[in-house]
C-alpha cells in the first residue's frame, strides 16, 4: 500500500515538474517574441524617421511663393480680385450667362483630381469650350504644404498653366497636366516636364520660347499666390471642389454622372 502511495507521490511531482517546465518554456517564448516585436517597432520607427527626413528633401528650397498681391500681372482672360471668381480661368469669357455656371477648384498634385479629369474631365472641359455651361477652372497649392518634398510642385505646375493659359493652349495643358500627374504622391513636376508638356500642347517657335521663359522665371508666381489664398479665404475644404451655381455638386457625382447632375441644375 505505502508503495502505491510512494508511486503516487512521484507522478505527481513529475507532473508538477513538467508542468513547471512548460511554463518556464512558455514564459521564455514569449520574452523572446516580445523582444522580437519590440526590435522590429524599433527598426520601423528609425526606418520611418529616415524616410522621413529623406521625403523632406526640397528640391528648391530657396523657391517660395510671394505674399498674395492684388495688383499681381495675371495671365490673359484670369478673373481679376474684384470678380465673383477671383483668379479663376473661364474656359469661355463670353458664354451666355443663362447656361450653368460651374466651378472647379483642384490642385494639380491632387491625386483626386486626377481621377475625375482622366473620367470626366474632358467631357466637362468640352461642354465648357462649346459654351453649354460657364466653366472655371480655379487652381489651389495646398498640396505644396502637406509635401514640401515636392518643392512647390503644385506651384509650379500652376504657374505653366497660367503660362500655357497666356499662350492660348490653356484647356490642352490643363488635361496634359493631369494625365502627366506623377503616379506617386510627392514626387511633383519637374520643371522639365512642365517644358516638355507646352511642346505637347502645340507651342512651337516664339510662341513656345515665350512660354518656356514664364515657365522659367515663375512669370505668374503673383496669380498662383492669390488664387492659393483665396482656396482658403473661401474655406474651401478640399479637392476637387465642384459646385453648380453656387451650390456644392455631391461627391456621387464627381465619381460618375456629373454632366446630368448639371442638366438638371439648369
Amino acid at each position: 500500500m505505502s508503495g502505491e502511495k510512494q508511486s503516487t507521490r512521484d507522478k505527481a511531482a513529475a507532473a508538477r515538474q513538467a508542468a513547471e517546465a512548460q511554463e518556464k518554456a512558455r514564459t521564455r517564448r514569449i520574452q523572446i517574441i516580445g523582444g522580437a516585436v519590440i526590435a522590429l517597432v524599433v527598426v520601423g520607427i528609425i526606418a520611418v524617421g529616415v524616410l522621413g527626413s529623406r521625403s523632406n528633401d526640397n528640391p528648391n528650397p530657396d523657391l517660395v511663393l510671394p505674399s498674395p498681391t492684388a495688383g499681381a500681372p495675371l495671365p490673359t482672360g484670369v478673373l481679376g480680385a474684384d470678380a465673383a471668381q477671383p483668379y479663376g480661368w473661364p474656359v469661355k469669357p463670353d458664354a451666355s450667362a443663362s447656361v450653368p455656371l460651374v466651378v472647379v477648384w483642384e490642385d494639380f498634385q491632387c491625386p483626386y483630381c486626377a481621377l475625375f479629369e482622366n473620367t470626366q474631365g474632358k467631357e466637362l472641359a468640352a461642354a465648357g469650350e462649346a459654351g453649354t455651361i460657364r466653366l472655371i477652372y480655379r487652381p489651389a497649392t495646398f498640396l505644396d504644404n502637406n509635401l514640401p518634398q515636392s518643392g512647390l510642385a503644385s506651384a509650379r505646375a500652376t504657374n505653366a498653366f497660367g503660362a500655357a493659359i497666356e499662350a492660348g493652349v490653356g484647356l490642352k495643358y490643363h488635361e496634359l497636366l493631369f494625365a502627366n500627374q506623377p503616379q506617386k504622391e510627392g514626387d511633383g513636376f519637374s520643371d522639365q516636364l512642365l517644358l516638355d508638356l507646352g511642346k505637347q500642347a502645340g507651342l512651337t517657335g516664339a510662341a513656345y520660347d515665350t512660354f518656356a521663359q514664364q515657365v522659367t522665371d515663375r512669370a505668374w508666381f503673383g496669380w498662383v499666390a492669390s488664387t492659393s489664398q483665396q482656396f482658403y479665404d473661401d474655406n474651401v475644404p478640399g479637392t476637387p471642389n465642384i459646385s453648380v451655381n453656387g451650390t456644392e455638386v455631391p461627391q456621387q457625382y464627381l465619381e460618375s454622372g456629373l454632366m446630368d447632375y448639371i442638366k438638371t441644375q439648369s
